[in-house]
């Protein structure tokens, strides 16, 4: 027994005997029988004259003033998904701590307006639009959520301008609250083992409510080494596995 814990216990399985037998391959044939060879390329041929294609006049952009987007919010049985949350900085000063701030502060006051608070969350999808972000926004990110966060999906990818600004963040939820079923379950590894990889942020690996599980999001860790593999393919394989 590596470590006995009471939530998450892990275990190593020893082989202390064993040994291989050979099987038989007597027909090899059978293995690519179901496969369908291409005998030949199908051709076909498409001519295009010049004189039926028509040239568009060039498109011309017009710069507009931009609005700041308003949080969309969509409430369903006793489910809540909010979405729109921005953190933007000033031109002058980037201070990613106190964009993040005002983006949690921002989502908190639509829960509670909602009926709702942090912890009914149950995910959140996080956006950044840049990954060197990362530790800032989580060292705010973290105050707002009990020693059971939610799931959690982050991305980093460029957003574009919404509204006058650049955001550096975007924040969506979804939440549950309903006080006749308030039992919920997560899944938090913090230790590094052999079956699961450790968690790196303040998030759940997989947060459980009204019998319904939601996944964080998985990339190609190896759990003993937390080093990813080699390879696009062996990535999203091991990622789902």
């Amino acid at each position: 027994m590596h470590s006995d814990d009471d939530f998450a216990p892990v275990a190593y399985l020893k082989l202390v005997k064993l040994h291989v037998e050979s099987k038989p391959f007597n027909q090899p044939n059978q293995l690519v029988a179901g496969i369908r060879t291409l005998k030949s390329w199908p051709q076909q041929q498409c001519e295009i004259k010049e004189d039926e294609i028509q040239l568009q006049p060039r498109i011309h952009w017009q710069d507009e003033p931009c609005h700041k987007p308003s949080i969309s919010s969509k409430e369903s049985g006793h489910y809540l998904a909010v979405n729109g949350i921005y953190g933007f900085c000033e031109e002058s000063s980037r201070n990613v701590k106190q964009a993040t701030t005002v983006a949690m502060n921002s989502l908190m006051d639509e829960l509670h307006n909602k009926g709702h608070c942090a912890n009914d969350v149950t995910s959140v999808h996080l956006y950044l639009s840049d990954i060197d972000d990362f530790y800032d926004i989580n060292s705010i990110y973290k105050t707002y959520f009990h020693h059971q966060p939610p799931s959690r999906v982050c991305v980093a990818l460029s957003m574009g301008c919404v509204g006058a600004n650049v955001p550096i963040l975007q924040i969506d939820c979804l939440s549950f609250h309903n006080l006749n079923e308030s039992v919920s379950g997560n899944l938090h590894v913090q230790s590094v083992s052999h079956w699961a990889p450790a968690n790196i942020g303040p998030y759940s690996q997989c947060f459980t409510q009204n019998k319904t599980h939601f996944m964080a999001g998985q990339i190609g860790l190896v759990p003993g080494s937390m080093e990813l593999i080699d390879g696009c393919y062996d990535q999203a394989c091991l990622a789902m596995q």
